[in-house]
């Protein structure tokens, strides 16, 4: 069997143990991932949710593994530059899992652990691998709904608008949220979150 037949029969494979979801690459220079992604913390049906779409059980632990092209196409200029512009194909594949555990009926842990691996076909030293990995937990009492965690990404994006350069944006965050629902359809939201990111390619960018 040669290299190309097994490397298809590999992915077919995978195909049938992993759903395979297709996503924009990210860019901008202002990080916009976070641990808390909405204004309003998960309410309980949202966790529930979560908990009935898992496809596998490991005792009380619900998990959701996944294969994902985060990234596929053609780009006529990586460097960015106005003078002899070099073009290349890049891939980003991730495989990982989701979790979501129960510690009690009020008091949930989620992690995702989904390594990654951007390929470019000619440009091998812009080659690396990366990934997305956090936890966060998530507490309900009574009227209070609390969220809180952290992670870390390294992944391929654009330096920023005006510079249209593929780097290394490796980014860490954390956070804190707390929900209080006042009446029936008010609520009252607090809540901050910190992140330290840094670029790095060709020309190190250093910590912005």
């Amino acid at each position: 069997m040669n290299l190309s037949r097994a490397a298809w029969t590999v992915c077919r494979a995978l195909a049938v143990l992993f759903p395979v979801v297709v996503f924009r690459p990210l860019s901008g220079q202002i990080p916009t991932n976070a641990v808390l992604t909405e204004h309003v913390v998960p309410a309980r049906e949202s966790i529930d949710g979560e908990l009935a779409a898992s496809r596998y059980h490991l005792g009380p632990v619900r998990l959701t593994p996944g294969l994902y092209i985060l990234d596929a196409t053609y780009d006529n200029n990586v460097g960015g530059t106005e003078d002899n512009p070099v073009g290349d194909f890049r891939m980003t594949i991730a495989a990982g899992l989701k979790l979501i555990a129960p510690v009690t009926r009020n008091f949930y842990i989620r992690a995702t652990v989904l390594p990654s691996y951007t390929w470019y076909a000619t440009l091998q030293e812009k080659r690396f691998f990366g990934g997305e990995y956090g936890g966060s937990f998530i507490v309900f009492a009574n009227r209070l709904t609390v969220e809180g965690g952290g992670g870390y990404s390294r992944q391929d994006v654009l330096y920023s608008t005006e510079n249209q350069q593929h780097v290394i944006q490796n980014l860490t965050t954390a956070g804190l949220g707390a929900e209080y629902r006042l009446v029936n359809r008010l609520y009252l939201y607090g809540g901050g979150r910190v992140q330290w990111w840094e670029y790095t390619g060709p020309e190190p960018r250093g910590r912005s």
